[in-house]
């Protein structure tokens, strides 16, 4: 049996606590150490595994009860990076994680695209090791360690993936594209037997 614990909480928490019958829960960031407090209360005696979002590119130390701690990260996690750290049971936990490095970086780009349009998105500290394209959104990809060049082909929203890698953390980053017509009538009015609208030029070129 394990009993497996995966805070959701904002990333800019610092401190949060839950205590409900079953298990007693606390979280702590001071700089760049994140501390749990973990008691179980159920009756049978399970196995622990703790799995946390990585905020920083390094992870330093991993510590229970003072003690070095068993860990690993899922380099399949999408979005964020997780850590995760298991152990046998024990009546109290005490786990210290210690990260080191910079905070991750998460690539974006522009708010819309029009079909056909470029796509030019650039990294500065993660290093873009693949494209995973399942909707078959771009074509024409082209791709270095801190680029991404390619043409948007699908005319509805869509997301692609990119594996990156910041220090020795790995993970899937997931690019989501919002897809826009080029010209789009944004209001419509009737004023004195005559129809107005307004248009919006969506697109990269001068109209």
């Amino acid at each position: 049996n394990i009993l497996t614990i995966k805070p959701g909480f904002p990333e800019k928490w610092n401190d949060a606590a839950l205590e409900i019958p079953d298990v007693s829960f606390s979280f702590k960031r001071i700089n760049n150490i994140d501390s749990y407090q973990i008691k179980p209360h159920f009756t049978t005696k399970m196995d622990l595994k703790l799995v946390v979002k990585i905020p920083f590119e390094t992870i330093k130390s991993v510590t229970i009860n003072g003690e070095k701690a068993t860990w690993k990260t899922n380099s399949d996690a999408i979005g964020n990076p997780q850590l995760i750290v298991e152990s046998p049971f024990k009546d109290n936990y005490n786990i210290d994680i210690r990260w080191e490095g910079e905070k991750l970086e998460q690539p974006k780009v522009a708010k819309s695209y029009c079909i056909g349009e470029s796509i030019l998105l650039e990294t500065t500290k993660a290093k873009i090791l693949e494209v995973y394209d399942p909707q078959s959104a771009l074509s024409e990809v082209s791709k270095t360690n801190s680029e991404l060049k390619a043409n948007l082909l699908t005319k509805e929203n869509a997301t692609f993936f990119l594996k990156l890698q910041q220090g020795n953390t790995i993970w899937w980053s997931p690019i989501n594209l919002i897809v826009k017509p080029e010209i789009e009538a944004k209001s419509t009015q009737i004023e004195s037997n005559n129809f107005l609208f307004t248009l919006k030029n969506n697109s990269q070129k001068t109209i």
